[in-house]
């Protein structure tokens, strides 16, 4: 698939994959400087069922590590739940848990 890149701002970035006009995935996140710990959030992380397995998750995660690289900072978090296969699929690709949160969640760092 191609990427169709949106900085929603400064410090917000959308990154789409498509395969001609149909979106296959996205990713949502942003950077904040101002707080205390700086790192890169993932907000949101989809792929359409029907084209899961093909590594587009992967590459979504590094459009938005190369996000926050060049926003100068060298970490990026996310929340998940526990168990779920985007969850095994963070820690197979070099996540570690930061904590558990109520209901189920965990929240995850991870160096780039």
């Amino acid at each position: 698939g191609r990427y169709g890149e949106r900085v929603v701002s400064a410090q917000e970035n959308l990154l789409v994959v498509t395969k001609g006009d149909e979106p296959l995935g996205f990713s949502y996140g942003w950077v904040d400087k101002e707080v205390k710990v700086k790192l890169g959030w993932l907000q949101a992380i989809y792929v359409d069922p029907e084209h899961r397995g093909q590594g587009l998750s992967t590459k979504l995660v590094n459009g938005f590590s190369d996000f926050v690289l060049e926003n100068g900072l060298s970490q990026i978090g996310c929340q998940t739940y526990r168990g779920s296969s985007q969850h095994k699929l963070f820690l197979a690709t070099g996540w570690i848990r930061l904590m558990d949160v109520v209901g189920g969640e965990v929240k995850l760092v991870k160096s780039i």
